[in-house]
């Protein structure tokens, strides 16, 4: 298992991965609140959230362009992309659904293989994590992300998919100066 709490830094940004713990903040915030509440509801069951728990409108429209899902496939799993909201497609500069993303690492080297290790940590120990990477993103400024991951049971016990929730700040945009 990737040693999944060691930061990675390179020439994109500073990446970190903590345990999931909720907070007010994250349970009012407009694109993690959603998730955050599923996985404070299904713990108080002593279970996992169900992929049939994760709906458009449990996510609802401010959240929706945030959302990253993964199908586990095959053994040792490989991650499929099931659905990849705007703001995924946005950031990285084109729509991945359908594709595994250990295809994309090659594009992406270090930073995908950490993502990698959080894939299969959040699959092997059935524990979201809270994602937290300082990046250059595309002709924006450094900014800071979080990403909320979950892992999703299905009725066979098994993890089946990883949903995962986005607060991306706003673009970054220069100041345009009228002379």
């Amino acid at each position: 298992m990737a040693d999944w709490q060691a930061p990675v830094r390179n020439e994109s940004g500073e990446f970190s991965a903590t345990h999931f713990a909720s907070s007010p903040e994250l349970l009012a915030h407009p694109t993690l609140g959603w998730l955050a509440a599923l996985l404070v509801e299904a713990a108080a069951e002593s279970r996992l959230p169900r992929p049939d728990e994760v709906t458009p409108r449990r996510i609802g429209p401010a959240a929706m362009p945030t959302v990253l899902m993964l199908d586990l496939v095959g053994h040792p799993a490989r991650y499929r992309i099931r659905l990849e909201g705007t703001k995924w497609a946005r950031l990285s500069g084109r729509d991945s659904t359908g594709r595994f993303f250990d295809e994309l690492a090659e594009h992406h080297g270090e930073v995908n293989s950490y993502y990698l290790g959080l894939m299969d940590h959040v699959a092997q120990q059935r524990a979201p994590l809270l994602l937290t990477a300082d990046m250059y993103y595309r002709k924006q400024s450094w900014q800071r992300f979080r990403v909320l991951w979950a892992p999703l049971e299905a009725a066979t016990g098994q993890v089946a998919r990883i949903v995962m929730a986005l607060d991306v700040p706003a673009p970054v945009r220069p100041v345009r100066r009228s002379y």
